[in-house]
């Protein structure tokens, strides 16, 4: 029997480890994030504050629970979008600075 491809996928859990996923693992966190997004639109949760951190939070939430062994693409976004607070902490730590630049053209747009 062929061994099943494995897809790296860089994945920093609480312990610090990166996991590998599957193709199959993969498909499944894409359509988890898809059906997450979707739900966290809907819920009307979507502001200029948070459109920049959003998607990640929601893609962190979604490995999250997934590491947690939930493997359901509905259960796995469900817990995204319930759980996405406690990521966006994170993704805001860990994006780029913006450029000065791009401080002042955002000041005088308000």
């Amino acid at each position: 029997m062929a061994a099943r491809a494995r897809m790296r996928v860089s994945a920093i859990g609480q312990n610090g480890m990166t996991t590998a996923f599957t193709s199959d693992d993969c498909d499944v966190l894409a359509r988890a994030l898809s059906a997450a997004w979707d739900m966290f639109v809907r819920s009307g949760r979507l502001h200029a504050y948070n459109l920049d951190t959003a998607k990640a939070a929601l893609a962190r939430a979604v490995l999250d629970a997934f590491e947690a062994g939930e493997r359901n693409v509905r259960r796995l976004a469900v817990r995204a979008v319930a759980n996405m607070a406690a990521f966006e902490a994170q993704v805001i730590r860990h994006r780029p600075p913006i450029a000065a630049e791009d401080r002042r053209a955002r000041a005088h747009k308000h």
